[in-house]
């Protein structure tokens, strides 16, 4: 695994946010692309708890 060229600051940032944390929720998209960022973030972090959501959808409720 690469990191992409220029995210460096973006995992580092991510990295030091899940420092001050009691637990990580890591909520990908249901392909290939997101269990795979999914899962290098957690590789990354190193902390437990990490728990996994999965969201198929997310809509805008309004209430008038």
């Amino acid at each position: 695994y690469v990191t992409i060229k220029g995210k460096e600051k973006t995992i580092a940032n991510i990295k030091k946010a899940s420092l001050s944390s009691s637990s990580i929720f890591l909520a990908p998209d249901p392909d290939r692309e997101g269990e795979a960022i999914s899962w290098h973030l957690a590789y990354y972090i190193k902390k437990e708890p990490i728990h996994r959501l999965i969201l198929h959808k997310i809509t805008n409720c309004f209430y008038l």
